[in-house]
């Protein structure tokens, strides 16, 4: 068979017109792809073994504490409709001392000093109680409050997932409301403060409808900042 009809290859004439420096600035964004993509893994895998173990902290409460108690109740209902384990117990926290080190809440003593500064930055009203709150009352409800409210903010994308469920958004909120109302007033009864029930039922309502729209608000302005970055 006669060659006169084949092209000859020759490698080096091919890649005379390959700019050296370009092929270099290739390999260094492959290398770097590759260095993101096992950091990617390794940090996913951190955090499922973060999230397995708090579920094991949450499931070991549940079993001490057993079927009867209303706050498992109240406990399962959340998981029922995906509330991450670590929301969970940053909901409950404020009556479990092994929680509160798992959650890194910090509750105060009536020993213990609250400024005025502290006290001006108080969003849990007085009138959660039937008279005046104890100052460290009203002071540990508030950073229980807080802590929840941070705890969903950290992970927004499974904390959102779970309350817009378009099938279980409304059931999903209000175990959110039923757990985090009864943990107050299973506080304040612990804490022998006498209270008013449907105020501290009004302001969870309120608290959790407000986290909701904050939640929602977040996601989209994070969504619309990542659609305007890929354009």
């Amino acid at each position: 068979m006669s060659e006169a009809g084949l092209e000859s290859y020759n490698p080096s004439e091919q890649n005379e017109g390959v700019d050296a420096a370009a092929l270099e600035q290739m390999r260094e964004k492959m290398a770097a792809a590759r260095a993101q993509m096992a950091q990617d893994k390794k940090q996913e895998q951190k955090q499922k073994k973060q999230e397995d173990s708090l579920f094991e902290a949450l499931f070991v409460l549940v079993k001490q504490l057993g079927p009867k108690d209303p706050r498992v109740q109240y406990i399962t209902a959340c998981l029922r409709y995906n509330i991450p384990a670590e929301t969970i117990l940053a909901m409950i926290a404020i009556s479990f001392q092994t929680i509160q080190k798992i959650t890194g809440l910090e509750l105060t003593s009536p020993r213990d000093t609250v400024t005025a500064e502290q006290q001006q930055a108080l969003i849990v009203s007085n009138n959660l109680g039937a008279q005046n709150l104890p100052i460290h009352v009203r002071f540990n409800l508030d950073i229980w409050i807080k802590s929840i409210n941070k705890t969903v903010f950290e992970k927004p994308a499974q904390n959102h997932k779970a309350i817009y469920n378009p099938y279980t958004s409304k059931q999903c909120i209000a175990a959110m409301k039923n757990l985090i109302s009864f943990m107050a007033q299973d506080y304040m009864q612990r804490e022998q403060v006498p209270f008013n029930a449907q105020n501290i039922i009004s302001f969870v309502d309120v608290f959790i409808e407000n986290l909701a729209e904050r939640l929602e608000k977040q996601i989209q302005s994070t969504q619309k900042l990542e659609t305007n970055e890929s354009t």
